[in-house]
């Protein structure tokens, strides 16, 4: 038996994980420098990153619900605690994680 699809397809959830993280670390760079980028505001980007990084957090915990994968508490720490690096790594590396249902 295959393992169940994400709930949002993976060609979706792994290039918008990619985007937020490079939003989340433009975002940490203009609050910490105080750079004047009017409709950007560190803040705004910050924002949309951690939005974003909900909704992956949220699909990928189901998922690890939902299937079994291998080391199943390293990759809840990992997305836990790396964020949004943590939910691409898992994100890419889905496919070797998840094991075959017999």
């Amino acid at each position: 038996m295959n393992p169940k699809p994400l709930l949002i397809p993976r060609r979706v959830l792994l290039p918008a994980g990619i985007i937020s993280l490079v939003l989340a670390l433009v975002g940490a760079w203009l609050k910490i420098t105080h750079f004047p980028a009017d409709p950007f505001t560190g803040n705004a980007l910050m924002a949309v990153a951690v939005i974003v990084y909900f909704v992956l957090f949220i699909v990928i915990l189901t998922d690890m619900i939902r299937n079994r994968i291998r080391n199943p508490f390293m990759w809840f720490v990992t997305v836990f605690f790396l964020g949004l690096l943590g939910n691409v790594l898992y994100l890419y590396w889905r496919e070797r994680i998840v094991l075959k249902q017999i």
